[in-house]
């Protein structure tokens, strides 16, 4: 698995999501997969670029992710 790095926490989705375009606008997206809470109490989901196994392995890492997280505020 590749290295994981952290975007790092920002104030609002607006920020995150124009940084997101930021790296896209320079290239270097090759693919994305997203999950969000929709007002509406839904849960979206959506992709670009990824087969069946390269987006189990985005959301392996997004896991990974949370782990790590968690382990580092809590030791």
């Amino acid at each position: 698995m590749a290295k994981i790095v952290q975007l790092g926490k920002v104030d609002t989705v607006h920020h995150l999501l124009h940084h997101l375009l930021d790296m896209a606008n320079e290239g270097e997206l090759d693919n994305l997969t997203v999950a969000f809470n929709h007002a509406s109490g839904d849960v979206h989901t959506a992709w670009h670029n990824l087969d069946y196994g390269q987006r189990q392995t985005l959301v392996a890492h997004q896991q990974m992710d949370v782990v790590k997280t968690m382990i580092e505020e809590n030791y």
